[in-house]
């Protein structure tokens, strides 16, 4: 599987789909923290640097997947839409 180098982290679990190769779940909002923490970055410029650079990066059908954990209210919120 594949990594995001310097993040281990910020690994939360291993996702499965069938038929398809496991990948690496990351927790969006702690590889955020450790930009901000680790590099001095602002809130926004680590959002920018995750999205631009990891999230939208496609390295593979083993790609790892970044996941913003939701608040119970958060998830009700999508089925009401």
């Amino acid at each position: 599987m594949k990594i995001w180098d310097d993040y281990d982290d910020c690994i939360i679990g291993v996702g499965t789909r069938s038929g398809m190769l496991s990948v690496f779940i990351y927790d969006k909002q702690k590889m955020i923290t450790k930009l901000v923490k680790r590099d001095g970055m602002s809130y926004e410029e680590a959002l920018e640097f995750i999205d631009f650079n990891i999230e939208g990066a496609y390295i593979g059908e083993d790609t790892p997947i970044l996941v913003n954990l939701l608040t119970p209210e958060e998830i009700k919120d999508y089925f009401e839409e």
